[in-house]
């Protein structure tokens, strides 16, 4: 079976997770945990694992400071990257006002937490009561395991992310939306059949009242348009039978 596509329209918030560890900060140099590998609860993406042999990091990246991409404390490469059981960074500070700010609240005391910002390219889909390994941890739909994607930046802040956290509280930069096109896991054959069902139910209903997942006729014909696209075989509809 070859692999579907899926468009996601996202919020920036929806791509943000915090560790829930704290970092530590030596000379210009700090240590920040980006994730601790474990599957954990997400608004959006239900139980969520990210697959640290899965990831990908630019060049060069920086560390900002609540996501805001104009406060800019550092910056880290894919060498400074450590995975462990975990996923931490060795970053560099940079001269700036941000920075300074950062290193007399971490010097002072205040409790700060890391959170990532990342980009799936691929994902897989876990129905309820299945389940499927991430990092040797064990992760139980419904939920989503990012099989490959980018990390883009780290941001250590007063408030990590969390669902239950207003976003204008984590975020002091803009919470951008994100169209994104991801690969879906060919492993993941419950969520292909209930989209060819959905595509079928178009095909014999105009109105869609047949489609497993939605009654929005456009909707059901858009899967099964994007079915056919990725070369899928759509099941026999009965007609002419």
């Amino acid at each position: 079976m070859s692999d579907l596509r899926e468009s996601l329209n996202l919020k920036k918030t929806d791509c943000c997770f915090q560790s829930k560890k704290r970092g530590s900060l030596e000379g210009k140099k700090m240590h920040l945990v980006a994730s601790s590998g474990k599957p954990f609860q997400h608004h959006y993406w239900g139980n969520l694992g990210l697959d640290l042999d899965g990831f990908t990091v630019k060049d060069s990246a920086p560390v900002l400071w609540s996501h805001d991409r104009d406060k800019v404390l550092g910056v880290f490469s894919r060498g400074d990257v450590l995975v462990n059981g975990e996923l931490a960074v060795d970053a560099t500070l940079i001269d700036s006002d941000a920075a300074q700010h950062f290193v007399k609240l971490a010097k002072s005391g205040v409790p700060l937490e890391c959170s990532l910002f990342g980009i799936p390219s691929k994902i897989e889909r876990i129905e309820e009561g299945e389940t499927t390994e991430v990092n040797g941890h064990t992760l139980t739909g419904p939920g989503t395991v990012w099989r490959a994607w980018q990390l883009r930046e780290v941001s250590p802040s007063i408030f990590g992310y969390d669902q239950h956290t207003k976003a204008d509280l984590v975020f002091s930069g803009s919470n951008e939306s994100l169209a994104l096109d991801v690969e879906i896991c060919d492993a993941d054959e419950i969520w292909v059949q209930k989209m060819l069902c959905l595509a079928v139910g178009a095909d014999e209903d105009p109105n869609g009242q047949q489609g497993l997942l939605s009654d929005d006729s456009e909707d059901a014909l858009w899967v099964k348009m994007m079915i056919e696209k990725s070369g899928q075989q759509l099941p026999a509809t009965g007609k002419g039978a």
